[in-house]
């Protein structure tokens, strides 16, 4: 694995000045076209070798004049959305190239998001999940029916969407002399080169077209910048709102992205309260996170009451920050399937 990019300190404050505003009056009407940007970097290479930035997306992107779409939920099976009151497009919401997320945002599973389906289209009143998506509905306590839970529809972000042809990516002939791109999910790692010849992104393991890959707004991704210069990105959008469940695994690694434009430290994220995590009084026996902090990697553990850097005396670190526009890397000890979820609330 390789190291993750802190944004500077004027980036954040950017940030914050560029999202309050807009976010806020977007709230007043879902359809509402204002959005704020997040200002975010990947870190320049040296020609020869590469530099890595770790990337996460925690606005809802804009696509089309009403880019964002709300009901209620009628009906729920173990893969599909039900809205009786709709009356969609068939496949309005499943096109390979504009793919879609449904975000609950209401009841018990108030802040999970799900893509959907691009191979099996959406009905009149009908959303189905994308086969990627295994969880069964059914018993995450989705009320359906006259005063079922609400949702809210909104674009996915895709390697096209973020890094298009034209946008700075480095180009070549495979991995080693173009820009790469890795994305983690579900605890595997997929490859991505940005191709000189097409203007795509490809596979590394297939060389197929991989320009509509999805990057899920609970994960993040891993920038590696060949070319000397850096890429300068506005990422548009608005909150996803003010909470969010995430799956992590039980064992292993999550890249979970910080889901919020704004910083937040280690003590409100809420890792350490996670069903079964490891909590210790030397890090060796416990779960660990790692951030990337002024260019190098640092280690954290929870010994039980406070979170603790790895290093010489274990100093406490409640306060430190996971960046804007970042992601922590959670390391979990054992071998236990599955997964947790963890619920976390706007800073």
């Amino acid at each position: 694995m390789h190291v993750f990019k802190q944004l500077p300190r004027a980036s954040l404050l950017l940030a914050a000045l560029a999202w309050i505003a807009p976010a806020l009056h977007a709230q007043e009407s879902l359809l509402s076209e204002t959005v704020g940007h997040l200002p975010a970097s990947i870190r320049a290479g040296t020609g020869n070798a590469k530099a890595y930035t770790v990337l996460a997306l925690p606005l809802a992107i804009p696509s089309g004049a009403s880019w964002r779409s709300q009901g209620r939920l009628t009906a729920i099976t173990t893969n599909t959305f039900v809205d009786a009151t709709k009356d969609w497009t068939p496949g309005q919401w499943s096109a390979p190239a504009a793919p879609w997320f449904i975000r609950i945002t209401g009841g018990a599973a108030d802040g999970r998001s799900f893509l959907l389906s691009t191979t099996a289209p959406n009905t009149a009143d009908t959303l189905v999940l994308a086969p990627s998506e295994t969880t069964d509905l059914t018993t995450l306590g989705i009320a359906a029916g006259q005063s079922g839970d609400t949702y809210e529809l909104f674009a996915a972000e895709t390697l096209a969407s973020v890094f298009p042809a034209g946008s700075g990516a480095h180009g070549g002939t495979g991995v080693a002399d173009s820009d790469s791109i890795q994305i983690i999910r579900d605890g595997v790692v997929s490859t991505f080169y940005f191709h000189a010849g097409s203007g795509l992104w490809r596979d590394a393991s297939t060389d197929a077209d991989a320009s509509d890959t999805v990057i899920h707004p609970d994960s993040a991704l891993l920038y590696g910048r060949l070319a000397a210069t850096p890429l300068d990105l506005s990422l548009l959008g608005v909150v996803a709102g003010p909470d969010r469940r995430a799956d992590v695994k039980n064992s292993g690694q999550t890249l979970l992205a910080n889901a919020w434009p704004v910083p937040l430290t280690l003590a409100d994220s809420g890792i350490q309260n996670l069903p079964g995590w490891v909590s210790a009084a030397a890090p060796g026996s416990a779960d660990k996170v790692q951030l990337h902090l002024n260019g190098v990697w640092q280690n954290f553990f929870h010994d039980g009451t406070r979170w603790r850097q790895i290093a010489r005396g274990n100093p406490i670190r409640d306060t430190q920050l996971i960046p804007a526009g970042s992601a922590v890397l959670i390391n979990r000890l054992g071998s236990a399937p599955g997964s947790t979820t963890l619920h976390q609330t706007a800073p």
